[in-house]
């Protein structure tokens, strides 16, 4: 185990020899004892290859000639290198935060970003975060799970509903909750969606299936729950692979007949990347809506659906994708968006729901700007359903508690 600077290898990539020479010195004289340079990402994975150490720290440049700094980084992530990375730039400060969140996305372990000129004191900072972050497990792509076992996961009754809370904004009640699935794996435990859900969109038979249990089941739990004095709206995830099935409405209406639930207290949300105002899906919300269930865009803000097709899209309801929402205290440009999206929404006579809430501040920009509903770790993390009655029980408690 490395302990001090002395046993680090940085490798530094830059098409100019200046900049490469100038952060080697600084590096060598913050004490890091192997220093490697690279012209280019063909020459860095040659190095990384060759190194009979592993890089430890690498900083690299964006705008290098041939394979640019961006596709240098995808290089990088393919070899799950452990490696603390520097992004160098003197590029517009957004692009810089775009090619940062991907390669986050990508799981490197970013340690920041560097504008030239940048300082020795810069440099030495980047080297102790690396030391505090280096024994941090880091977030990777989601595990993907094969087809044999989704398919054995459906057939055990192995997906499970976790339900995260809404909150009303203008009373701060417990207005409703999310349907978010899970699947428990004999191996591995609770395995997250983006597991096993891009596997099942591959298949509509498959996506129909799942979509269908998943509704049964949070349909029942919603009448369960109001037959002990708890009524909660109830929001699905449903996926245009699912939607597509010219009878779903029927079938969704009654499994709620049946649950003794109202088809008014469930929402349907759909991703705005899928939305497409074919003949098809126009014909299945339309009677989705006849029988008074609530129609809900997802992720609005990163698909790529026009005004003209959500005014003729019969949506309830706009739900603002987390992006757009965690910061928005500390930045200008999200307020912005985040306002736009707001008002848009409300002026086209929809509820406006926040989604990724994790902070005080967040919330109170939500507040301020008037949205309706807001959700995120702020108010709680997704919880099995047993907890929900705790969860409702204690957040009244304390409304009433904060109101003396």
């Amino acid at each position: 185990m490395k302990t001090n600077n002395t046993e680090l290898t940085a490798l530094v990539v830059d098409d100019q020899a200046a900049i490469r020479q100038v952060l080697a010195a600084m590096l060598r004289d913050i004490g890091i004892g192997r220093v490697l340079q690279a012209e280019d990402g063909v020459s860095a994975f040659r190095m990384l290859d060759r190194s009979p150490h592993p890089v430890d720290l690498l900083f690299c440049d964006l705008a290098m000639p041939g394979i640019d700094g961006v596709e240098t980084l995808r290089g990088l992530a393919t070899r799950h290198i452990e490696a603390g990375v520097v992004l160098l730039s003197g590029m517009d400060a957004k692009v810089i935060a775009t090619v940062a969140d991907m390669a986050d996305q990508l799981g490197l372990r970013m340690l920041g970003t560097a504008l030239k000129p940048f300082s020795r004191d810069q440099i030495a900072d980047f080297v102790e975060r690396f030391h505090q972050l280096r024994f941090v497990a880091r977030r990777r792509p989601a595990m993907m799970v094969t087809a044999d076992e989704f398919d054995r996961a459906m057939d055990e009754g192995r997906i499970e509903l976790y339900y995260q809370p809404k909150i009303s904004l203008a009373d701060g009640s417990l207005c409703s909750v999310e349907a978010l699935a899970r699947m428990h794996h004999p191996a591995y435990g609770v395995i997250e969606p983006d597991a096993f859900i891009p596997l099942a969109e591959e298949n509509p038979q498959r996506m129909t299936r799942l979509t269908l249990a998943i509704f049964e089941q949070a349909i029942h739990q919603a009448g369960a729950w109001r037959k002990a004095g708890l009524d909660l709206g109830m929001a699905i995830n449903v996926s245009t692979q699912a939607i597509r099935r010219l009878d779903l409405p029927d079938i969704a209406e009654d499994i709620v007949t049946r649950a003794g639930f109202d088809c008014d207290k469930v929402t349907l949300e759909i991703t705005e990347s899928q939305v497409l105002a074919s003949a098809e899906i126009l014909h299945i919300v339309s009677r989705f809506r006849l029988r008074n269930f609530k129609l809900s865009i997802d992720d609005f803000g990163t698909g790529h659906s026009s005004l003209k097709r959500l005014k003729r899209l019969p949506f309830t309801e706009l739900k603002i994708d987390r992006s757009f929402v965690s910061g928005a205290a500390n930045d200008a440009d999200l307020r912005s968006i985040l306002e736009t999206s707001i008002g848009l929404g409300q002026r086209l006579r929809m509820d406006v729901v926040a989604e990724g809430v994790e902070d005080w501040a967040d919330w109170q920009v939500l507040e301020d700007l008037g949205c309706d509903v807001a959700q995120g770790y702020f108010v709680s993390r997704p919880i099995a359903a047993p907890g929900i009655p705790l969860f409702a029980q204690r957040w009244t408690q304390g409304r009433a508690n904060a109101a003396h």
